[in-house]
């Protein structure tokens, strides 16, 4: 997948993970708000559906973060194939994790049915963009992996972290 192509796919997949998020907090929301305030009592009793709903809207916030970083590091021409494998990779398995259910734990794992998401409520995060950015997950981990050995880090990781690349060549 090309620059560009990668961009405009995460663009749409993040649109699709905000949409499946809009859905879920309505549907959290008449589970704890049903007067539209919040009720305590509601909250205990729905305590794993809230809590898994504050994952979901980490993960949608966590892909938003990263794409408004390649974005930057593409306008400033410093988008390469680290870049944009690590974006790929972020993607994919933070889009395979919103469709299929999240680890909030060793032992709990919040599922989209468990929001009250739908089956056709969730396929924009199964097909389309999302799909593809998932499908190459495995291969684009392994790329990574080959970069990383032959000494390519991201160009963004030694400015972002200069201190750590500093001490750990020393």
């Amino acid at each position: 997948m090309e620059r560009n192509e990668l961009l405009g796919a995460t663009e749409r997949a993040l649109s699709a993970a905000e949409a499946v998020l809009r859905q879920a907090r309505a549907y959290v929301g008449e589970r704890v708000m049903p007067g539209g305030a919040i009720d305590g009592a509601l909250i205990d009793r729905e305590q794993t559906a809230v809590h898994g709903f504050a994952w979901m809207a980490t993960y949608v916030e966590a892909l938003r973060q990263i794409r408004g970083w390649a974005s930057r590091l593409d306008r400033e021409g410093e988008f390469g194939c680290s870049e944009a494998l690590i974006l790929r990779i972020a993607f994919g398995e933070y889009l395979a994790q919103l469709a299929g259910g999240i680890a909030m734990s060793q032992s709990e794992i919040i599922r989209p049915g468990d929001l009250g998401l739908s089956e056709a409520e969730i396929a924009p995060l199964r097909e389309g963009d999302a799909a593809l950015l998932v499908a190459g997950l495995g291969e684009a981990r392994s790329r990574l992996a080959a970069l990383v050995g032959e000494g390519s880090p991201a160009s963004s990781s030694r400015d972002a972290h200069p201190r750590i690349w500093r001490s750990a060549s020393t």
